[in-house]
């Protein structure tokens, strides 16, 4: 059971000990997010909170035993999933809606690395849907799309997909 005393470790170890035994900080302040977050997604469904919509109005819907000494949140953090951050900003049809983006992203990649596996560009879709996956498995435990770290990156991976099936048969990619 998760404990109302957190802690914060130098060692790895130590670390990895105290999230299991449920005193990480860093995994109790996210348990203390995801159950604000889900009241806040049951609460309005369709319509959520808007853009941005989370940070001011997450403390009415949080739950007090899974606090931490870091949930006064002075930077302004929020739900650290990007998938549930979709849902409390534009409703659950504007997260299915980015799903069903990335799923389309998934199934195109598929699709052309099946046609072109041998050649570079068949490598290549291969590179973008690996690379990919790491962003989409990433954003399960943060919110980083829109960050320079991680946006930049997603949004090229997106665009790509898009531009090198466009590229003729006269492209450097089929003489590699």
């Amino acid at each position: 059971t998760p404990s109302t005393s957190t802690v914060m470790h130098d060692e790895f170890g130590d670390h990895m000990s105290s999230t299991f035994e449920g005193k990480d900080v860093s995994s109790m302040e996210r348990i203390y997010r995801w159950e604000a977050g889900a009241h806040m997604i049951a609460d309005r469904p369709v319509l959520g909170f808007g853009p941005n919509g989370f940070v001011p109005n997450y403390k009415e819907y949080t739950v007090f035993i899974f606090e931490t000494w870091v949930s006064d949140n002075p930077e302004q953090s929020t739900v650290h999933n990007y998938y549930m951050l979709q849902a409390i900003e534009l409703g659950i049809p504007g997260m299915l809606l980015f799903i069903l983006i990335l799923i389309i992203f998934f199934l195109d990649i598929e699709g052309q690395y099946a046609r072109e596996n041998i050649e570079a560009k068949g490598v290549f879709y291969l590179v973008l849907g690996v690379s990919m996956s790491s962003i989409v498995i990433t954003n399960l435990f943060g919110d980083l799309i829109e960050t320079d770290k991680i946006g930049f990156f997603f949004f090229l991976l997106m665009g790509m997909s898009l531009v090198v099936p466009a590229l003729g048969k006269s492209s450097t990619f089929n003489h590699a």
